[in-house]
């Protein structure tokens, strides 16, 4: 731990092999194999400054996460991911994506976790409520990273939200000003979820946009949300029935950092 302890920032780089993060195998628990979690836990008792880089394509449990001081996520990046991975440390680009799954804080605290069939059978019991779904409702506890999380090299303000006028029922749009409250240039994903009235349907992610912006920059983002999402299957029709009216629209930065909301007609 010398080496962690003399340097400015110790960089510990932890994952899953080829052999882990494969088809056709059910895991049995999402925490990384091995002695990867004490070694991170020791050298950030050691180092002054320390960042883990997570080379999964899958969720992994991060019982140290609050002992470290950023965390970048790799993902599968290819054989340039060395490169890739030393330019978004160094600050030369910007890890400006987004998770596109929902990482639970524990093993068996999804509300979609045992897949083993029994007498051949597998039972979805958790029904619609999967992944943010479900622990936006209630389903699971709070998770470790929303969907849709991500953090660049910038912070953001956002302002109301407003409905843009329409004449499809089925395809609302929201906008929304956006403000790059940092000093650099950075990239931000505006998302939109939808929160239906019907207190039997989940919360869903709708739309989102993308936008880049200057230091100081404001811009207004609209997003035009999916009509395929304000439906819900009968299944006594045999076919897809659309949604009564109202709910709520919430304007976020994943469901962990709902940034502005409104209702709708």
């Amino acid at each position: 731990m010398e080496s962690a302890a003399d340097a400015d920032v110790a960089v510990v780089v932890i994952g899953l092999t080829e052999e882990q993060e494969t088809e056709s195998v059910d895991k049995a628990t999402l925490h990384l194999p091995g002695r990867q979690d004490e070694l991170v836990r020791a050298v950030a008792a050691a180092a002054k400054r320390t960042v883990v880089v997570v080379n999964s394509a899958t969720p992994a449990i991060m019982p140290w996460l609050e002992q470290v001081d950023a965390v970048l996520w790799a993902g599968l990046p290819g054989q340039e991911g060395g490169h890739a991975i030393a330019a978004a440390l160094l600050g030369h680009i910007e890890p400006a994506g987004r998770l596109v799954t929902t990482f639970p804080a524990d093993d068996g605290l999804a509300p979609a976790w045992s897949v083993t069939p029994v007498d051949g059978d597998v039972v979805y019991t958790e029904g619609t409520a999967i992944g943010y779904r479900g622990h936006y409702g209630g389903a699971a506890p709070t998770p470790a990273f929303w969907l849709g999380h991500g953090l660049g090299y910038s912070s953001w303000d956002y302002g109301s939200a407003t409905l843009t006028d329409t004449t499809d029922a089925e395809q609302q749009e929201v906008s929304v000003t956006v403000r790059n409250i940092g000093s650099r240039r950075s990239r931000e994903v505006v998302q939109v979820y939808f929160r239906p009235a019907e207190h039997d349907q989940p919360v869903r992610l709708v739309g989102w946009q993308d936008v880049t912006l200057d230091p100081g920059a404001a811009t207004t983002v609209t997003v035009a949300t999916d009509p395929r999402l304000w439906r819900r299957w009968d299944t006594a029709a045999g076919g897809w029935k659309r949604l009564r009216a109202g709910g709520e629209l919430l304007v976020a930065r994943g469901l962990g950092d709902i940034r502005a909301s409104v209702d709708l007609p």
